[in-house]
């Protein structure tokens, strides 16, 4: 690793975001603003993606150290992760300067601190240009300088290969929902322990449409957006308009809207013991907070095998007729005689991405969130309007 090695590296494609330059980090899954220092950490881990060949599960960029046992609110730039049967563990500190920031004493043991509070045998530090490498010797009780970062198998002293992946995702037959939807634990964790069970059932097929990473949403232009990429599967942690927090998987489509990039992506989750929530959250540089949350059990209506996703098009603190007016301008299919019409599905066959009527109902899903997002927005600006 040296500084031809990193300025050779390309980096990632900028998108404009709520008026700013973002990149699209590749192992946090998020815009993060463009910046001379974030150039440096974004070469650097195309390095070791794409030289050093880490697999991206065991790199963390901007590391909480309190996730690492650390008793500290700081945060590690990125850290290279080692594993055995019990935990992922760091073996490696990084931390990214600006080009235009020298790197001094301050800085280097900077970088040895994080080392020895989280264990980790290896620091660097960097400002694109000038690196610095060290090892520490537990002979000395110190870091000791080195010419360069070993090769990723002599940090592990295995091979690399060794590293298991993920088993890949494997989906209930859909004859077998009814049977499976109370047997696997990890499914109550976003089911709620009082919705009936034909709600469970419906909730499993759209969660596991979600986790189903090899049937993709077409990319290209919808009425009210463009979709990038079906960009797969995303561990997030999002907030609601009353404070609370959900975390889980999320299936992400990186979108184009009124000239910004953003995130929109489907999960599901329980809002209380009787009700489970289709939630459609919305993250860019900013915030990730969900901008609907349809709760299945009160707003779906059930004909047979039809399903018929209704909804009153509430928000609180704002008057109904005030969002259907804006509907009615931008996305007029989705008003009905009793309200807004959200789609179709037929309950009769596991749901995919690139399913027409799958497509059709998503389309429906992302614009009225994106919707009902930027009518909560203009609210927030009366309010402050007339404070």
């Amino acid at each position: 690793m040296n500084s031809n090695d990193i300025i050779s590296q390309k980096l990632p494609r900028v998108c404009r975001s709520e008026g700013k330059d973002c990149y699209l980090d590749p192992i946090r899954e998020k815009l993060i603003c463009v910046t001379p220092e974030e150039a440096v950490r974004q070469k650097v881990i195309s390095y070791l993606l794409k030289v050093m060949k880490i697999p991206k599960e065991l790199l963390d960029v901007e590391a909480a150290l309190v996730d690492y046992g650390v008793k500290s609110p700081r945060r590690a730039d990125i850290l290279i992760l080692n594993e055995d049967e019990e935990a992922r563990y760091p073996i490696a500190v990084i931390e990214c300067k600006a080009p235009d920031v020298a790197i001094d004493d301050r800085g280097v043991e900077q970088v040895w601190d994080y080392c020895k509070k989280l264990h980790a045998e290896y620091a660097v530090i960097t400002n694109g240009y000038d690196f610095r490498f060290y090892h520490y010797d537990n002979d000395e009780k110190d870091f000791e300088p080195m010419d360069d970062l070993p090769d990723y198998e002599e940090m592990l002293e295995v091979k690399v290969y060794d590293y298991t992946p993920p088993k890949p995702f494997c989906r209930i037959p859909f004859n077998k929902i009814s049977f499976f939807v109370d047997k696997m634990e990890e499914y109550n964790e976003f089911l709620a322990v009082y919705s009936s069970a034909t709600v469970k059932k419906i909730a499993v097929n759209l969660y596991e449409c979600f986790m189903d990473t090899d049937h993709k949403m077409p990319a290209g232009k919808y009425k009210l957006f463009t979709l990038i990429k079906d960009y797969g599967v995303r561990n997030l942690t999002c907030g609601n308009p009353s404070g609370f927090k959900y975390n889980g998987n999320y299936r992400s489509f990186l979108i184009r809207y009124k000239g910004s990039i953003k995130f929109i992506s489907f999960g599901i989750q329980p809002y209380s013991e009787s009700e489970t929530i289709l939630c459609i959250a919305i993250d860019n540089k900013k915030t990730s907070h969900h901008a609907l949350q349809y709760a299945l059990d009160r707003c779906l209506y059930i004909d047979e095998k039809t399903l018929f996703f209704f909804h009153k098009g509430n928000i609180s603190r704002s008057k109904t007729v005030d969002l259907q007016k804006i509907i009615k301008r931008r996305y007029s299919q989705i008003l009905g005689e009793k309200g807004l019409n959200l789609g179709e599905l037929e309950f009769d066959r596991q749901w995919r991405f690139d399913d027409d009527e799958v497509i059709e109902w998503a389309e429906n899903m992302i614009s009225y969130a994106l919707i009902r997002d930027e009518f909560r927005d203009m609210l927030k600006n009366q309010k402050l309007q007339n404070a």
